[in-house]
């Protein structure tokens, strides 16, 4: 069987500025958490603000550099102070993973 490299060799987002929208439900967590493994940074979105810091200080105490930016993504002026956050912080976002759910299907 063929060895292959270890995924952190493969997949090193060290710096990288990553923005998990719904980062607060099981699934954006787990995102979370899986790329700051690889080194990214992490911006944790999420309409409650409590969640969000939360989640957020959780991953501090383990990971470099997470921030909370509470934001509703289905609000125009919220998307856009959260890209201006984004921009300030990391001067740009590397990896959005909008895994926000509006509660609609």
């Amino acid at each position: 069987m063929p060895e292959f490299a270890p995924v952190e060799e493969l997949f090193d987002l060290t710096g990288k500025g990553e923005v998990v929208t719904g980062a607060t439900g099981q699934l954006g967590e787990a995102f979370c958490e899986t790329l700051a493994d690889l080194g990214a940074h992490i911006v944790v979105v999420a309409r409650t603000e409590t969640d969000c810091d939360a989640l957020a200080e959780r991953l501090t105490a383990e990971y470099e550099r997470v921030i909370s930016v509470p934001a509703d993504i289905t609000d125009p002026d919220e998307v856009r102070a959260l890209a201006a956050t984004v921009e300030d912080e990391f001067g740009r976002a590397d990896i959005v993973v909008n895994n926000a759910y509006a509660g609609e299907l």
